[in-house]
């Protein structure tokens, strides 16, 4: 963990003075408490391959962190994980957004919650091994309490096609998987900086696609403006696309079908968010769109999904 809580105040190692973070470090007897669960907490030295001081991290003290595991709260990180974390929070401070690390949840908490003119996003660093299962009800849970969510991970991963993710290389420095240059996901995009491509994913500049395929799924990013190509056999886009282009669809949750109102390509379980396709309003305001969120943004009730009009 890059943050812990000191006597009320949350303290972001990335932001201390590495000469006052060292003092911190030696003086064993600071009173850490872990932000999510509020166990005890210490300082972790991390070192380098040459046993240089590589990181300073915080981790709970012995015994102290299943309490966070009870909360559904993940607890081991490794320096790897840290360095990516780190990154796309750099990512996310370069294009202007104001960003906060390890932020509890419903059940979750984030890697990194960035906000900028009222919309949060969440990005997510995970290079351990996850179900699809986990990977989908974290989305959720992420979604629920903060709001969309990119994943970004290393190696090949079952649930990457499942949820808005990007690869990165093993160096944590490119993004060399999970954009390409078509709207048919024909032609994967060379590599990019890690830092340019989150940040432009951010801004928007990249667009998410998601549908079901001859054999599977599909689920990518591709550049806003990008040719509408059509997917090239054998992985031939299924009868429920209608014309010669893939349709943008709201964020992956289960198996994807097609709106019966708009015959937009979207996801089975949640709203259709076609802006052709008129969203369902909360019963007891009429706020809208109220869909995106466990509660009414207006009046605050609870909006059970099976109250939030589903395709």
């Amino acid at each position: 963990m890059f943050t812990a809580v000191l006597t009320g105040e949350i303290v972001d190692l990335r932001f201390v003075p590495k000469a006052e973070a060292q003092k911190l470090y030696a003086d064993r007897r600071t009173p850490w408490q872990c932000r999510g669960c509020g166990g005890n907490a210490h300082m972790r030295l991390h070192r380098d391959d040459e046993d240089h001081i590589a990181m300073l991290t915080f981790a709970h003290n012995p015994g102290e962190a299943e309490k966070c595991r009870q909360l559904g709260l993940h607890t081991d990180e490794s320096p790897a994980h840290h360095a990516l974390k780190g990154r796309l929070a750099e990512a996310a401070t370069s294009r202007g957004w104001r960003v906060d690390l390890e932020v509890p949840g419903d059940r979750c908490r984030a890697d990194v919650v960035a906000e900028k003119n009222g919309t949060r996003r969440v990005m997510e660093a995970q290079l351990a091994s996850l179900s699809v299962q986990d990977a989908v009800e974290r989305t959720e849970r992420y979604e629920e309490s903060f709001g969309q969510t990119l994943w970004t991970h290393t190696g090949f991963r079952p649930w990457s096609k499942q949820v808005e993710s990007v690869r990165v290389d093993d160096e944590l420095d490119r993004v060399i998987g999970g954009i390409y240059r078509d709207q048919g996901g024909n032609d994967k995009l060379d590599p990019l900086p890690l830092k340019s491509a989150v940040g432009d994913i951010l801004a928007g500049k990249f667009r998410y696609v998601y549908f079901e395929e001859a054999g599977g799924t599909a689920g990518y990013f591709y550049p806003v403006g990008a040719p509408a190509t059509r997917r090239r056999e054998p992985r031939e886009h299924q009868a429920s696309m209608r014309g010669a282009h893939v349709r943008e669809c709201a964020r992956p949750i289960s198996k994807g079908i097609a709106c019966a109102d708009c015959g937009h390509y979207g996801t089975a379980g949640v709203p259709c968010l076609n802006d052709d396709c008129t969203p369902p309003s909360c019963p007891d305001c009429g706020y809208r769109p109220w869909h995106r969120f466990a509660k009414c943004p207006s009046c605050s009730i609870s909006l059970p999904r099976s109250d939030r009009g589903t395709l």
